[in-house]
């Protein structure tokens, strides 16, 4: 009995380790992003013009429409075609709507966060798929990290 008690304990403490390096590993992707400049930068690529989309339809907006966009970017209508719209078909619109409920640093924020959870979870259903052993799916999410685009 006492082997038993002594098991359940190893592998609960087991599971709050686990639990608390992925919290870890959350915070410090965090803290990172808030110092990352390009995904808080509403310049840095192209996410901004999603973030727009869905804050104009959240409002009532037109998101195809370019002066309200110029006018949420903060920029003049057709300076050099420099308006970032989202040209997206209004179901993949859905998508991001939820992301247009917060402000744009957070938003972006959660997006990054939501596409590393994508990342690891489809590498770890790529690696079960192709008959990696459950116990070692760790080494597909350590290989997901140290291959960064």
């Amino acid at each position: 009995m006492k082997a038993k008690a002594g098991e359940v304990r190893q592998q609960c403490l087991a599971r709050v380790g686990k639990i608390t390096a992925l919290a870890l590993v959350l915070a410090g992707l965090v803290w990172q992003g808030t110092r990352t400049p390009a995904l808080v930068d509403p310049s840095a690529g192209d996410y901004e013009a999603y973030w727009m989309a869905a804050r104009l339809l959240l409002t009532g907006g037109n998101p195809y429409d370019l002066d309200a966009v110029a006018a949420l970017q903060g920029v003049p209508p057709l300076q050099n075609g420099s308006v970032k719209v989202a040209w997206n078909p209004p179901w993949a619109l859905a998508v991001m709507l939820p992301f247009g409920l917060v402000e744009f640093p957070l938003s972006r924020m959660l997006w990054f966060l939501l596409m590393v959870a994508v990342l690891f979870a489809s590498t770890s259903v790529f690696w079960l798929r192709d008959g990696g052993p459950l116990s070692r799916r760790w080494v597909a999410a350590l290989l997901c990290i140290l291959f960064p685009p």
